[in-house]
């Protein structure tokens, strides 16, 4: 389904979580920041391309002048493209993290509600009760600990965390999974690799094998799709927990 507002993000339907919340607010804010950048590349590449002066000062291209001379910045066409490029590399890596942030702020969400929740935990340190001032303290620094967890822990690990741990049995699009795992293979290898892929990635994703040693190239059709199977996870998610645990 085309997006109603081209160029923005999608408002998830259901906005109970405040985890959920926050992680549109702050994918939403990405995204902003991202399409003003786009347009300013854009922007810049035209510039270049025309180098025709108005009549009087031409103050864009005075300050275009005074950037390329102040920091050596190369004008031609690929260097251009390889800007683009960095530009879809920070959204991807940024967005990455916003996500594993609401999986995190999800679980704490539920934990301060239904500390129920952290009887399944794992055994804690004698040390922990003594350093803690009351049970809410320990209960707090359980569920904190958790969080920290299933944020290096990766998003298979999560979901199944969320599914075995806590029962809560999202409904979701195996298409819409699929893209949230390749979205999150693509930021590990921009972090580990500089975007070379590699036979691990391979693994990872149903990209092709002709690929490999490579170094990706993201287009903006590919981070569109995914980032709205994405929204959708994390909306259903999301509901699923508010709706298994009422709150």
């Amino acid at each position: 389904m085309p997006d109603p507002r081209p160029g923005l993000p999608r408002e998830p339907k259901r906005l109970s979580s405040n985890a959920l919340v926050r992680f549109s607010e702050r994918s939403t804010a990405l995204w902003h920041f991202y399409r003003v950048a786009e347009r300013l590349l854009e922007l810049y590449a035209s510039a270049h391309g025309t180098r025709r002066r108005t009549k009087g000062a031409d103050w864009l291209l005075d300050r275009l002048e005074d950037v390329e001379l102040g920091w050596g910045v190369r004008t031609g066409r690929a260097d251009l493209r390889a800007r683009f490029q960095l530009l879809f590399d920070l959204w991807t890596m940024r967005y990455v993290d916003y996500f594993n942030m609401f999986l995190a702020e999800l679980f704490l969400e539920v934990a301060e509600k239904r500390p129920q929740v952290l009887a399944s935990e794992e055994r804690i340190e004698v040390s922990l009760l003594f350093e803690s001032t009351s049970l809410d303290e320990v209960k707090g620094l359980i569920a904190a600990r958790r969080a920290i967890s299933l944020s290096f822990g990766g998003f298979r690990e999560t979901l199944k965390f969320f599914r075995e741990r806590l029962n809560v049995r999202p409904e979701l699009d195996s298409n819409d999974l699929r893209r949230v795992h390749e979205l999150i293979a693509i930021r590990n290898l921009i972090v580990h690799h500089d975007g070379v892929i590699t036979d691990r990635f391979l693994l990872d994703t149903k990209w092709p094998v002709t690929r490999r040693g490579k170094r990706i190239v993201i287009s903006e059709d590919l981070l569109d799709r995914q980032y709205e199977s994405t929204e959708r996870v994390a909306s259903e998610l999301a509901s699923a927990a508010m709706k298994k645990f009422s709150i």
